[in-house]
């Protein structure tokens, strides 16, 4: 099964989050889902739960909801782990950013904005 895989930038209010989209050629369903403070979107742990889902039949968008500065302030501090308003809000714009389109084939296969 052919599957595409798209690094992108999600602008969720004033921050571009980054995430992997990965489409399988058919679509069967998305799970999208946040790691939690001290991981990331690149971690082993990380891909191999995106893997797993994957070649289960659902697409997967696993986004990082820190950006790499404020990751590495709180990497020094742990205060940002806890703004459970700003995760929650930065998830839920992605969740209608991908639910805003009227075309199920574009919400899920677009890439938003690829990462170089």
């Amino acid at each position: 099964m052919a599957t595409t895989h798209n690094g992108v930038l999600i602008r969720a209010a004033d921050v571009d989050l980054q995430a992997d989209v990965d489409v399988p050629e058919h679509l069967r369903g998305l799970v999208m889902f946040a790691p939690g403070s001290g991981t990331n979107r690149l971690s082993p742990r990380n891909r191999s739960v995106a893997d797993q889902l994957l070649s289960a039949g659902p697409g997967t968008v696993l986004v990082y909801l820190f950006t790499p500065r404020e990751e590495r302030f709180d990497g020094l501090t742990a205060e940002l782990r806890f703004d459970i308003e700003v995760l929650a809000t930065r998830l839920i714009v992605v969740v209608m950013i991908r639910l805003s389109s009227s075309s199920t084939a574009a919400r899920w296969s677009h890439p938003w904005r690829s990462v170089t």
